[in-house]
């Protein structure tokens, strides 16, 4: 199972959507579109990108195929909703990453999509 290593966090000001979430696994897959939702009781909940299909229903894009990991996954989204400060929506990282950003999360090595990294 690769660890979270990252997850960034963007309020918004509409309910039942109070934020969008994005999860960074192992330092080398990033997951985009989480959906961290409230239920009519007030309840936190993490809801999985999807998207619309022909006939109104909706499909997941992506999603943990475990229970564990699904747990995991809504623990450290909503710690990072809880624990961030973003009252302009600039986007809150959890403490799971302290600060590092895509290039340095990378300890050294440049991603085959940095720019630094064109040929010619």
């Amino acid at each position: 199972m690769l660890p979270i290593s990252e997850v960034r966090v963007r309020r918004t000001a509409q309910r039942p959507l109070v934020g969008h979430a994005t999860l960074t696994l192992g330092d080398c897959f990033v997951v985009r579109g989480l959906k961290i939702m409230e239920d009519k009781r007030g309840r936190l909940f993490v809801a999985m990108p999807s998207r619309r299909r022909p006939g109104g229903t909706y499909q997941d894009v992506a999603h943990p195929i475990t229970r564990e990991f699904q747990q995991a996954v809504e623990t450290a989204v909503l710690e990072a909703y809880r624990n961030g400060d973003d009252p302009e929506g600039a986007g809150a990282r959890s403490p799971i990453d302290p600060g590092l950003g895509p290039l340095e999360a990378h300890a050294g090595r440049r991603p085959p999509w940095d720019p630094s990294r064109q040929v010619g």
